[in-house]
């Protein structure tokens, strides 16, 4: 028997700071458009009554060791610090739903 789908609960951008790894002729342009995706992916969330969690204003979120060998995307440890930013979103919202295991939130709207 299939499952139905469970709407996400959470809307998030990843770490995206990457003026300080690409080219500097680019740096500028790039902070530009991370910065309106940024912006958009919190203004959908919120019309969509969903969390947010900024990670692309995280302390690391220019370290370049952070990122894989494109200078683009997370590495390992980009992945780890943008996951432990969801996990402390989720844990201090005070509508989850932690104690039916439930990963959703309690008052969301559907859809």
């Amino acid at each position: 028997m299939a499952r139905a789908a469970t709407p996400s609960r959470v809307c998030s951008a990843c770490i995206a700071q990457v003026a300080a790894s690409v080219s500097p002729r680019f740096a500028a342009a790039m902070t530009d458009r991370f910065d309106e995706l940024h912006q958009i992916t919190a203004a959908v969330a919120a019309q969509a009554g969903r969390l947010h969690v900024d990670t692309h204003h995280h302390r690391r979120a220019a370290d370049p060791d952070i990122f894989a060998s494109d200078r683009v995307h997370a590495n390992a440890a980009g992945h780890a610090i943008a996951a432990a930013a969801i996990v402390r979103r989720l844990a201090a919202h005070p509508s989850l739903d932690a104690g039916t295991g439930n990963p959703g939130l309690r008052d969301a709207p559907a859809g």
